[in-house]
């Protein structure tokens, strides 16, 4: 039997709200190399993303050397391939030279597939590495047009046919796809971006593998098949995520042919993100104060008609009080024009201009109104929506205020 841990997508140097993440995911590193050297596995699979951007951060390199080096040191040979979020050259850089310290790299789609074999009790096990591939890199890498390679599924059915997989023994393939089952859709986690052009894979051209350990998709879940599975985010990158299971994938192989077992062992978490408080703000005081909660990233949607703009401090210091971090503070009566602003149905509805200028008081750390520039960029925004005041036009100018908004706010964390 070989025992196997399956990683993915630890976007590592990954912010939420504008809090950066890395503590708790420092915090999560030490509780994995824990679990590591208590259940021993084999080899330990990290199936791509390992940063949030193609550029990371030093910090960021430091927590995935200190990860590789403290595996390598327990005694885990490491499989890491790499994601769509990572820069493959820079990730693969002394690639050959950290393979002879049992840590194997593919960070970008070469003809032969970077390969490890290992042995338990039933005979060999043969890991294959594909970093994140599309039929652009096939065609480039091979010099086949597009009548041979014209979408995902045949580029990684091209690139498997091109490899010498003993079919008589047990294969595991480690990759970052949307890999999709014969029948129905899979289900996506709010954190993951969308990325444009990236088309989904029949789960069927694995039929020739044990176990396929794939990344890309944040939830937790199987591909219409036991041997095919996704890892998911180890940790909640989303408050849309709020009561998803996640934890570490540990995998036992058996004999060739027989399904894999798989169990999910919880880890404990710096902070634990809360599902969105949606009260009004008297309620949120007198319920947190009663019963606090502790070491919480919060989301707060006030349904109150107004707010003054010390709310925001307020709740801060209240969630601060014990260990919590106020990341996002909303007003469910500021939809943009979606409802007077006092509630009633007779009150006079206000300009959009005015609607954005209370959102972005509402959202500003301080409370402090627009500048001369940006009351100019609400201005415009005003105007582009005055006459389409559909949801979807709302919803876009929202965003593009909020992003103005944290920008002011993360200069004032600064200052």
């Amino acid at each position: 039997m070989m025992k196997l841990l399956h990683l993915a997508d630890l976007h590592f140097g990954k912010s939420l709200f504008a809090q950066p993440l890395l503590a708790d995911q420092a915090y999560w590193t030490d509780r994995l190399l824990e679990s590591v050297r208590r259940e021993r596995p084999d080899a330990v699979l990290i199936a791509g993303d390992v940063y949030d951007r193609g550029v990371p951060g030093k910090e960021a390199v430091q927590l995935l050397s200190r990860l590789l080096t403290e595996l390598a040191a327990i005694g885990c040979e490491v499989l890491l391939t790499a994601g769509n979020h990572d820069g493959g050259e820079r990730l693969e850089f002394a690639s050959e030279l950290l393979a002879n310290q049992h840590v194997h790299i593919a960070g970008t789609l070469r003809q032969e597939l970077i390969s490890w074999t290992g042995e338990d009790v039933l005979g060999p096990v043969t890991f294959w590495l594909l970093p994140y591939t599309t039929p652009a890199a096939v065609r480039t890498v091979w010099n086949v047009d597009d009548s041979e390679v014209s979408n995902y599924t045949e580029a990684l059915r091209f690139v498997l046919e091109h490899q010498t997989i003993d079919e008589s023994k047990r294969n595991v393939l480690i990759a970052h796809q949307t890999v999709l089952p014969a029948a129905g859709e899979l289900r996506r986690a709010p954190s993951e971006t969308a990325i444009g052009g990236v088309g989904g894979i029949d789960a069927a051209i694995f039929e020739r593998f044990d176990y396929v350990a794939l990344g890309h998709i944040h939830g937790a879940q199987t591909v219409g098949s036991a041997r095919i599975r996704y890892a998911g985010a180890p940790l909640c990158y989303h408050f849309g995520e709020v009561g998803e299971q996640k934890g570490l994938l540990y995998v036992t192989l058996g004999e060739k042919g027989s399904e894999p077992r798989c169990t999910i062992e919880e880890l404990p978490t710096l902070h634990r993100v809360r599902k969105p408080i949606v009260d009004s703000l008297q309620h949120i005081i007198e319920n947190e104060t009663a019963h606090p909660g502790e070491r919480e990233y919060v989301s707060v949607v006030l349904t109150d008609s107004r707010i003054t703009p010390q709310a925001h401090e307020t709740l801060r210091e209240l969630f601060a009080s014990h260990g919590s971090v106020l990341l996002d503070l909303t007003r469910r009566s500021e939809l943009i024009a979606a409802h007077p602003v006092d509630g009633t149905e007779n009150a006079e509805r206000k300009s959009l201009s005015d609607y954005f200028g209370t959102f972005y008081r509402s959202r500003r750390a301080d409370g402090a109104d627009p500048d001369a520039s940006e009351w100019e960029l609400i201005a415009y925004l005003a105007r582009q929506v005055e006459d389409r005041p559909d949801e979807s036009e709302q919803a876009l100018v929202a965003a593009l205020v909020d992003q103005a908004v944290r920008a002011a706010n993360d200069e004032l964390k600064g200052a």
